[in-house]
């Protein structure tokens, strides 16, 4: 289940369109790239994020999806890279909060609104 934090917090009028536009710009910035992340697991080497990116431009696929059909990761590898990207990637909320967008204390009571924790205060 995703969980849609900024498009409540926007509906709710705790953040403004701008606000929540440029935190999202700014999640976007700062999520790691899958094959760095990969880099980082000793999962793949450099030679082969940059087999898997020249594939990829040429079939516009998802690079998980090209590095199992190059037989250079399997599904189970491919998501426990996805779910170390969405770990790095820091959390809306947070980047509300630090922005100023945001009070701690408005973020905890809508997470506590919405049955969310602070962990999972990210619009995936």
């Amino acid at each position: 289940m995703r969980s849609y934090l900024g498009i409540h917090l926007l509906r709710c009028g705790c953040v403004t369109p701008e606000q929540l536009m440029v935190a999202l710009d700014q999640q976007e910035s700062l999520r790691p790239r899958i094959g760095q992340v990969a880099i980082r697991m000793r999962l793949l080497s450099v030679a082969n994020v940059l087999t898997i990116l020249d594939d990829q431009r040429m079939r516009n696929e998802p690079f998980g999806e090209v590095a199992e059909r190059l037989g250079l990761l399997v599904g189970r590898q491919v998501d426990e890279l996805l779910q170390e990207q969405r770990r790095l990637t820091p959390r809306i909320g947070e980047l509300l909060v630090k922005a100023g967008a945001l009070l701690p204390e408005t973020l905890e009571r809508e997470l506590k609104l919405l049955g969310m924790s602070p962990d999972s205060a990210s619009l995936d």
